[in-house]
């Protein structure tokens, strides 16, 4: 707390069990450090080993966090959401420096990406992350595969120099874009910076769902499918509709091919091919797909919680528009509003 009572620039970074600061998911270890490189440290919070401080402990990180003037990290509002689950709240004057939002100023004209591994080869050297190469090979030996989304199974040890790097490459990463930036494009970056502040108290306040009218979709949704399928089951046989390789193999057993291909060269019965074909069957898998889609998409996440907490993207296009996920709110269809 003294040191960041005295720093104005930090440097902040979580590791944590999951993607889901609202829905139970929480802190294993807190990184922090100055930008100009001069202290870090990495404190546990709660780690399978017992190594952790506490959920007590977070919140005074988090209380101080909110009276530093200026807060700097990579996709910066993911972890200020966990922190808010533990107290922290941004003073009147704190300034939010994310920098995915500075990577997407520094090239705006290509659509790359803009993860922090990334970002770092392209402008510091691949030798900057050697860190996360040994990370990974820790995880390989601990079993932690890359499609889990979270630590809560890496034991402090492993998880704070890993932390520790990325603090350190995300101070050295601002501090060779910023000028450029401001040099640039100076007022586009302050503004950013506030919207990303904006951003930030939208995603925590979220959106109320109707989680009665989602429920009554979805039934909706079923019972369409059911009278699809009394139709194509004695066409195409019990295939799994869902499957375009089942969907095509049934097509191709009756004498009908489909009049598109793949990138690889092979039959293509994406929804553009279904809409070629002169049969009712294939306008039926069309419109069944689409019910399945809506349910899938829509109602059943959209109706899981009484309210969602989506994420906003300054950085999201190359065109400059802000981009939606978890869930994408601009681009539910109309007739699903």
């Amino acid at each position: 707390r003294q040191a960041l009572a005295v720093t104005p620039r930090v440097v902040v970074d979580l590791e944590t069990s999951g993607r889901k600061p609202f829905f139970g998911d929480y802190i294993c270890v807190i990184g922090l450090g100055s930008a100009d490189g001069a202290w870090d440290a990495c404190i546990p919070i709660q780690t399978p080993d017992d190594e952790g401080l506490g959920v007590k402990v977070a919140g005074e990180i988090a209380q101080a966090l909110g009276e530093v003037p200026e807060l700097i990290g990579h996709n910066l509002k993911f972890d200020l959401h966990f922190l808010a689950r533990c107290g922290y709240q941004p003073s009147s004057r704190q300034k939010l420096r994310d920098t995915i939002v500075l990577g997407r100023l520094a090239e705006p004209e290509h659509y790359i990406s803009l993860g922090l591994k990334a970002l770092v080869e392209r402008h510091l050297g691949k030798e900057e992350v050697a860190y996360d190469e040994k990370f990974s090979e820790q995880k390989k030996i601990l079993k932690v595969r890359a499609s889990d989304e979270g630590y809560a199974a890496v034991p402090a040890a492993i998880l704070a120099p890993y932390c520790l790097g990325d603090i350190c490459v995300t101070g050295k990463l601002e501090g060779k874009l910023l000028p450029k930036v401001v040099q640039d494009m100076g007022p586009l970056w302050e503004t950013e910076c506030k919207l990303t502040r904006v951003l930030f108290r939208m995603e925590e306040r979220g959106l109320k769902i109707d989680q009665g009218y989602c429920q009554q979709a979805i039934k909706v949704c079923e019972r369409r499918k059911k009278v699809l399928e009394e139709a194509i089951y004695p066409a195409l046989g019990q295939i799994n509709i869902g499957s375009p390789r089942q969907v095509g193999k049934a097509f191709e057993s009756l004498g009908i091919q489909s009049p598109h291909k793949t990138p690889g060269g092979k039959a293509s019965w994406s929804e553009v091919a279904l809409l070629t074909l002169d049969h009712p069957a294939a306008l039926q898998v069309r419109e069944w797909r689409t019910w399945e889609h809506l349910k899938n998409t829509y109602f059943g996440p959209l109706g899981e919680h009484p309210e969602v907490h989506g994420t906003f993207r300054n950085w999201g296009t190359i065109t400059g528009r802000l981009s939606a996920a978890a869930p994408n709110l601009q681009n539910i269809p109309r007739f699903v509003q």
